[in-house]
């Protein structure tokens, strides 16, 4: 499936991927599946589209040719480490501060 955190773990990992997103009940996984699979990070299924014919055809090109699925010119992952360090950098400027007296 193309749910937000499998998806980005299969970038995190670099692991060679075909994503097969949900129908419903919104677009959002075929929207990052599309995205993804435009920027060449994945290879994606359209559920409408799914048939064993065709996961077994993609599958097999995977163990064909393994080096070329694999996700390239990722996007910068760090978000984690990013927003832990604007969160202490807040924290330490509240912390250097005075506090005022209420009048």
């Amino acid at each position: 499936m193309a749910g937000y955190n499998t998806s980005v773990e299969i970038l995190r990992m670099k692991t060679p991927s075909i994503l097969i997103p949900r129908v419903g009940p919104s677009a959002e996984q075929r929207t990052r599946a599309k995205l993804f699979r435009d920027r060449q990070w994945v290879d994606t299924i359209d559920p409408d589209e799914l048939t064993s014919d065709n996961l077994a055809g993609s599958i097999s090109a995977h163990l064909i040719h393994p080096n070329g699925s694999k996700p390239s010119a990722l996007p910068n992952l760090n978000g984690a480490v990013v927003a832990a360090k604007h969160t202490l950098a807040v924290l330490a400027s509240k912390k250097d501060r005075v506090p005022t007296q209420a009048v």
